[in-house]
């Protein structure tokens, strides 16, 4: 996983899981906030919204840069899973000009419909030729009703979790040894999932609080086979690993 601390003002993380697949393409979970905006969050979103955000960045805290850092290129990025697109998690996409974007059909028309919704920012889908739309048309799995095995080989899985935005998914991955799913923003924390209503900040943001419910519920069950990675917990970001292990650039 890599992440920064961007938002200081809540203390909130920004994740995003990092998959190195065996023909060492890179697929990634959300992709953050892009290098220019970690650089100058004010002049890429607004002033006002970084403000009111809390956003405190600097270049280095980049998903693109930190891969580098890794000895990974950005070019060897081929896909991008958007739990949703709000701007925190696809602004980032920009920085990757190999991969494609693969979001939920019904979040993409959601997008389409509610582009002036204060999480969305047009300018981020600024990719028409690079984006998959999904349907999540595969059988029930892990307590979840709709999902989409993506791959076609049981190692990604796409969950439907509507309730934060219309077309929301959580992303189950399995690894040699464990499972994790990246949930987005379908629940803040993981501590989260012991309120009936969730916490004030998804309370406030949420789109459909029925929705909501049906998601949480879903994801306590799942919470009991895999460990659940919410995009802005910093507390569990702080326990899990946070990249893959450094390599030289080819």
């Amino acid at each position: 996983m890599l992440g920064a601390s961007g938002f200081s003002s809540t203390n909130l993380s920004n994740t995003v899981a990092v998959i190195v697949r065996e023909d060492d393409s890179i697929v990634l979970v959300d992709a953050g906030l892009s290098e220019a905006t970690c650089s100058n969050p004010g002049k890429s979103v607004g002033h006002l919204r970084a403000r009111f955000l809390g956003i405190k960045t600097t270049t280095a805290d980049s998903v693109a840069v930190q891969l580098e850092q890794l000895g990974y290129r950005r070019q060897a990025v081929k896909a991008i899973i958007a739990t949703h697109l709000h701007f925190d998690h696809v602004n980032g996409v920009r920085d990757f000009p190999s991969a494609e974007l693969i979001v939920s059909k019904d979040e993409l028309d959601a997008f389409s419909w509610r582009h002036t919704d204060f999480g969305y920012d047009k300018r981020d889908l600024k990719l028409e030729q690079r984006i998959v739309p999904v349907e999540l048309d595969g059988d029930a799995r892990d307590g979840f009703a709709r999902s989409l095995d993506l791959f076609e080989d049981d190692s990604v899985h796409l969950l439907d979790t509507q309730g934060h935005t219309p077309g929301s998914i959580a992303v189950s991955i399995a690894t040699s040894d464990a499972q994790f799913m990246h949930v987005g923003d379908a629940v803040y924390t993981v501590n989260e999932l012991n309120l009936v209503n969730g916490s004030p900040i998804s309370r406030v943001i949420r789109w459909n609080k029925d929705k909501y419910r049906v998601a949480a519920s879903a994801l306590r069950v799942a919470a009991k086979t895999q460990t659940l990675v919410p995009s802005h917990d910093a507390a569990t970001f702080a326990a899990l690993p946070k990249a893959p292990r450094a390599r030289r650039a080819e």
